[in-house]
């Protein structure tokens, strides 16, 4: 008896969740696709941190957008998702945006608030014209122009940008209020803006007083001097996001870079067997300045481009970077334990042992260090045997080596690496040219033998990519002539 009603429960409990699975599978596919976008919006907001500051939701308002688009109508400057809090008044067609950032390179700024909030304005506005490109046709400022001036709220000097923007995603006209409060240490920016449809009066409105009054309410939070160190090296590059595909001034990237050394220096000495900062500090020593974007010169000043494809502009700080390297060995860290403060950046490109060695190859190999490189990079491969990356270091290197050596006329030398890099390479991966290089250094040997083999593995290759009809005609014309001697 006791067994059946065991089994009549446990039909009872599978039809109850049958049925609430189907329901909630129903209500899904009932929900239009913008209100799962809308949802998915709000929940990520939701989530949101700021990082330096407190605030408080004002009454009436609510978490989130008023619609999905209007972040990058109203707020076209917005890059990641962590660092904002977005509240909108629905009745009033109204958005408050909040956002903290770090600000680096305070010598360029002549230690002036003012000039960082000129810049903000300038790189503000190219944005939004950057959005009138004919691909996009999304957001254009009314009159191309935009107000700046400044408001005493509390004791605090506050810079405000006002401005008129028509987004063509929402087929309507808006003005657009940034505060911007910028201590007089230069070292942070509390950024408040507010969106409302443009009619007259808005200052006056109770959606504009509810935003004055968390502008007016808003708290400070101060991390330990170590995390700050870390956070501020991370997010040290929002700027640059502001000026995306325009020039950079050189002076200003170097000026950024400089302090966040400095700061990460002095975390390293507040803690001594932390890897963190001596990780940090051996990217930025061996990447160079400006996270190796090239320099040209515009009207006689020189201007960093960041839609090139990046090389070191400045002298890679190559022993700086070693040292770096061989305290992080000492270390020996757990790089699966690393400190919350490092993000954003660092998604895509996770500190790692693998990174580090592939980071000392880079930058030696680029150097034209290719001996170190090899070095550096056989003890990783040792380590991380079927690590991909680290190969491919250590085979470009093997074969720029070769290269090096057939110019000093080592040929001895220059076949033994490419012999290396084949190993490593393997068959599938060999270009048709590196067998070309190797068999006119068996030609200068008088190794014909070797040579024609080397001819014939390049020709097997080019002729499995049928469009290469001239290289083919080459390749056999000088296997004939090698064959005739």
């Amino acid at each position: 008896m006791a067994n059946k009603n065991l089994v009549k429960a446990i039909f009872l409990l599978f039809i109850v969740l049958t049925t609430i699975i189907v329901t909630a599978c129903q209500s899904i596919a009932e929900e239009q696709p913008e209100n799962i976008l809308m949802n998915l919006i709000r929940a990520n907001l939701s989530r949101n941190t700021l990082i330096h500051i407190s605030i408080s939701e004002p009454k009436g308002w609510e978490l989130g957008p008023d619609k999905s688009l209007q972040i990058n109508s109203d707020f076209p400057f917005v890059e990641s998702t962590w660092d904002f809090a977005i509240f909108s008044h629905p009745s009033s067609r109204s958005t408050i945006f909040v956002s903290y950032k770090p600000i680096l390179g305070m010598s360029y700024f002549s230690g002036e608030p003012k000039k960082v909030a000129e810049w903000f304005k300038e790189a503000h506005l190219k944005i939004y014209k950057e959005y009138k490109d004919e691909r996009e046709k999304r957001v254009k400022v009314v009159g191309d122009s935009a107000d700046l001036y400044t408001r005493e709220i509390r004791g605090k000097t506050f810079y405000v940008i006002r401005n008129e923007i028509f987004s063509n995603l929402l087929k309507e006209k808006r003005a657009v209020y940034i505060f911007l409060h910028i201590p007089e240490d230069l070292k942070s920016l509390y950024m408040f803006c507010f969106s409302t449809l443009a009619k007259k009066g808005i200052e006056e409105k109770k959606p504009f007083q509810d935003f004055l009054a968390m502008v007016s309410g808003y708290k400070t939070n101060q991390l330990e001097p170590y995390d700050e160190a870390l956070y501020r090296n991370s997010a040290k590059l929002w700027m640059a996001n502001y000026e995306y595909n325009f020039y950079m001034d050189a002076k200003w990237h170097k000026a950024i870079v400089d302090e966040s050394i400095e700061e990460l220096r002095k975390a390293a000495i507040l803690r001594p067997n932390a890897w963190e900062p001596h990780y940090l500090l051996f990217m930025e020593n061996s990447s160079g300045y400006f996270l190796g974007y090239p320099v040209v010169v515009v009207e006689g000043k020189p201007k960093v481009v960041t839609d090139k494809w990046p090389y070191s502009s400045q002298p890679i700080n190559a022993d700086g970077a070693i040292d770096e390297y061989k305290y992080l060995m000492k270390l020996n860290p757990d790089f699966n334990h690393i400190s919350n403060w490092i993000f954003g950046n660092w998604k895509l490109n996770v500190p790692s042992l693998s990174r580090v060695y592939v980071t000392i190859g880079t930058m030696l190999n680029e150097l034209k260090r290719y001996d170190e490189a090899i070095i550096y990079l056989q003890e990783g491969v040792k380590k991380l045997s079927s690590d991909s990356p680290l190969k491919g270091a250590l085979q470009f290197a093997y074969r720029e080596r070769a290269k090096t050596r057939v110019e000093k006329k080592d040929y001895d030398g220059a076949m033994q690496d490419y012999k290396s890099y084949f190993a490593i390479v393997g068959d599938q991966g060999i270009y048709y040219g590196d067998y070309q290089a190797l068999a006119e250094i068996y030609i200068k040997k008088g190794m014909k033998e070797e040579a024609l083999e080397a001819y014939s593995k390049a020709l097997a290759i080019v002729k499995r990519t049928k469009w290469r009809s001239q290289e083919e005609n080459e390749l056999e014309t000088k296997i004939k002539e090698l064959q005739k001697q």
